[in-house]
C-alpha cells in the first residue's frame, strides 16, 4: 500500500509541474487515445526530515528526474483491460492471490482480490469501465507503461495552461 500511495504523491507533487510552466506542454496522444503531457525533469527532495515516519522515507534526498510524459486522466478498467488481453499478463494480486481492500474505517487485506475488483472487494461492473483501476502494484503499473511505451504515439496538439 505504501507504493501505491507514493505513486500518487508523486503525481500530486509533480501536478504543478504540469500546470505552472512558463510555455504550454507538448501533448501527444497514445494509441488508446488518452492525452499524455510533457512535464519537464528537474530536481526535489524526496523522503522526510520529520520524527516518526517510516525507515523508507528516510533519509530526505535530492533526486532528478528526466522529462516523461504523464496521462492525463488515471488509467481506467478499460484502459488496463485492453493491456491484460493483448499480453495476457498477472497481477501481483492475482500471483499472490491477495490485495487490500477498503473498509468502513482502514485497508484489510483480503484473498481472491485483483484488478477486476472495486476498492471495495466487489467484482466491477461494466458501468464502471471508465473508473480508474486499483489493486494494481507498482510492478504492474511499470509492465502497463512498458507496454503503452512499446505502442505507436501520434502528435496531438498544444493545450495552451488554461485547459491543463
Amino acid at each position: 500500500m505504501k507504493t501505491t500511495f507514493t505513486i500518487l504523491l508523486l503525481l500530486i507533487l509533480f501536478h504543478p509541474l504540469i500546470t505552472t510552466r512558463g510555455h504550454d506542454p507538448e501533448v501527444i496522444q497514445n494509441f488508446t487515445g488518452n492525452d499524455m503531457i510533457l512535464v519537464r525533469g528537474g530536481t526535489f527532495q524526496m523522503g522526510s526530515k520529520e520524527k516518526g515516519v517510516g525507515s523508507d522515507e528516510k533519509p530526505q534526498h535530492p533526486v532528478t528526474l528526466s522529462d516523461f510524459y504523464i496521462a492525463s486522466t488515471e488509467v481506467t478498467f478499460a484502459d488496463f483491460a485492453k493491456f491484460i488481453a493483448a499480453t495476457e499478463y498477472k497481477t501481483s494480486a492475482e500471483i499472490n492471490g491477495f490485495s487490500y481492500v477498503r473498509t468502513k474505517d482502514e485497508w484489510e487485506k483480503r484473498a481472491g482480490i485483483n484488478w477486476t475488483c472495486d476498492e471495495w472487494g466487489n467484482i466491477r461492473d461494466i458501468s464502471r469501465e471508465n473508473a480508474p483501476v486499483v489493486h494494481v502494484s507498482w510492478y504492474d503499473a511499470v509492465e502497463y507503461c512498458n507496454w503503452l511505451s512499446k505502442k505507436r504515439w501520434t502528435h496531438s496538439r498544444i493545450f495552451n495552461q488554461q485547459r491543463c
